[in-house]
């Protein structure tokens, strides 16, 4: 089959609008046995300043794992409910930062 260049062009460039448009986040999947869990999606970025006598562990022990020490503050990655505990917990020391998650070029994200 033979596309005239406009046809083509219009085509590709209809295909190009559709990936752009389309925008979904796959959530992490678990698999177990014969069962595919869906995780809650934690792609929230979190920076914690803590004080001298607060530990990583005390997060751990609320259930976040994913936590980076960067000496003077730490890289939480957390869900929704996740941040709301943090920010009760830590107050203004926890500070959600969304931009975190996306990748800046030419001034297009």
């Amino acid at each position: 089959m033979i596309f005239s260049r406009t046809r083509l062009s219009v085509l590709v460039g209809l295909t190009g609008l559709a990936f752009a448009v389309y925008r979904g986040q796959a959530l992490p999947v678990t698999t177990t046995a014969n069962k595919v869990l869906i995780s809650p999606s934690a792609d929230n970025k979190v920076f914690i300043y803590p004080t001298a006598d607060e530990t990583i562990d005390q997060l751990k022990e609320k259930g976040i794992q994913k936590v980076s020490n960067y000496g003077s503050y730490w890289l939480v990655e957390a869900t929704d409910a996740q941040v709301e505990q943090l920010t009760q917990l830590y107050g203004e020391r926890a500070v959600k930062e969304t931009r975190l998650n996306r990748i800046q070029l030419n001034g297009t994200s």
